[in-house]
């Protein structure tokens, strides 16, 4: 049996863990039917509301990385610019596109 996980479609970002699909579909389930969702943040406890549930979707682990959060290409914002003026670029999860591990923003090379 593999785990699962509930994720926003548009950023790939991981709300909830499950220990199997069948728990994450009936979390979600659960979810729409109320209009809310309780979920565990580095501050604690928080809600999703009904207008942020519509976003969410589920998929068992491996597919979620293999499909949903693929690798993205970014450009390094502090880089050195090579002969035709480009800067490099790095892979990154899709995931992590804008967080504090985003080498093309100014909050990965301040932090």
């Amino acid at each position: 049996m593999s785990s699962a996980v509930i994720y926003y479609e548009d950023t790939a970002k991981i709300v909830k863990r499950y220990k199997s699909l069948a728990a994450a579909k009936a979390a979600l389930t659960r979810a729409w039917n109320s209009g809310k969702m309780t979920v565990s943040t580095s501050f604690g406890k928080g809600l999703i509301r009904e207008k942020d549930i519509e976003r969410l979707a589920v998929a068992t682990t491996d597919y979620f990385n293999e499909r949903v959060d693929y690798k993205v290409e970014v450009k390094v914002l502090l880089g050195e610019k090579d002969a035709n003026g480009n800067l490099p670029t790095v892979m990154i999860n899709r995931s992590d596109v804008g967080s504090c591990v985003d080498p093309s923003t100014e909050r990965y090379w301040s932090m």
